[in-house]
This record gives structure tokens, C-alpha cells and sequence, in this order.
């Protein structure tokens, strides 16, 4: 019974926070600057997800040709969890020769093995972090694999309008990278 109440008052802040951010954002009138953004240009955000996800997502952007002259993503700007070294190190090293891109680095909103008390605090805190990216950045694109990391980026990308899913026209299967 406590740890179904841990799990509904997590939820329940959680829900709390993000209707606030949303509502905090919708207050002053969030609207994408199209005037200054070219619009052959899709402005992309990549969160790498750590070990096997991040090789992955590292595959799946070199087939989106970042970086090069006929590139249409870009700028991008990728994400990784601020305790996972080695996908850090990777995304260093395949960012080196681009030239419109950025890394940032935000709290894992859950740890393996992390309880569920101190699982709030950073969920909290990685959803803070992520709302002041995805403001920042205004990603037309979210690209995302790995589940700890991705959900704060996904949720504040959700709420801020910033991610147009449509099931009907646009499939895109990545089965086969």
C-alpha cells in the first residue's frame, strides 16, 4: 500500500509541475519566431540514451547526414545524461568535425536501483533542466531512444507543441539501420 501511494504522489507532482510549465508558457504567449528560421532548415534535438542507445542514435544521425552541406538538420543539439561518461566521450567524438552542432548534458530523471523518494527530486530536477533547453532550442525534430533520459525531453517538447506526431502520413521504420 505505501509504495502504491509513492507511486501516485510522484505522478501526481509530476502532473502538477508540467501543467504549471505549461500553463507559465502558454501565458506568455509561446510562439516559434518562423521569420527567423529558414525553412528548409529543421532545427533537431537528439537525446542519446546510454550504452547500446547511444551507438544506436549515433547510427541513425549519420544516416540523417548532419552536418553536411545538403543537410536540412541543423542546427542540432544533442542531449546526454550528465553521469553517463561514455556516451559522452562518443557523442564528443562524432561531433568534432560538425560545425552547427551543440552537446548538453542534463540529470537522469532515474537511476537503475534509485528509490522512489529520491527518483522525485530528479525527475524534478531533470524536467526544469529540459524545459530551459527545449526553450532555448525550439527543436522543429526530437529524436530519442534510450527511456530515462528522453521522457523530461519528450514530455516539456510535448507540452511546448514543439513534437507533431501524425500515425496516418508519416511512418518512419529504423528497423533496418
Amino acid at each position: 500500500m505505501f509504495e502504491v501511494s509513492v507511486h501516485v504522489i510522484t505522478i501526481g507532482v509530476t502532473l502538477i509541475i508540467s501543467l504549471i510549465a505549461y500553463m507559465i508558457m502558454r501565458c506568455i504567449c509561446f510562439k516559434r519566431d518562423h521569420h527567423m528560421r529558414s525553412a528548409s532548415l529543421v532545427s533537431t534535438m537528439a537525446v542519446m540514451g546510454s550504452g547500446g542507445h547511444t551507438q544506436e542514435m549515433i547510427t541513425l544521425l549519420s544516416h540523417l547526414n548532419i552536418g553536411s552541406i545538403n543537410g536540412k538538420y541543423s542546427p542540432i543539439t544533442l542531449i546526454a545524461s550528465k553521469d553517463d561518461h561514455l556516451s559522452v566521450n562518443k557523442v564528443k567524438q562524432m561531433t568534432q568535425s560538425l560545425s552547427d552542432c551543440q552537446l548538453v548534458s542534463i540529470t537522469r530523471s532515474r537511476s537503475v536501483g534509485q528509490s522512489y523518494w529520491t527518483s522525485v527530486v530528479t525527475t524534478m530536477i531533470s524536467m526544469m533542466e529540459s524545459l530551459v533547453i527545449v526553450w532555448r532550442v525550439r527543436p522543429k525534430l526530437v529524436v530519442c531512444n534510450g527511456p530515462g533520459v528522453c521522457v523530461p525531453i519528450c514530455l516539456v517538447a510535448k507540452l511546448l507543441n514543439r513534437i507533431a506526431v501524425s500515425l496516418r502520413k508519416n511512418t518512419l521504420l529504423l528497423s533496418d539501420l
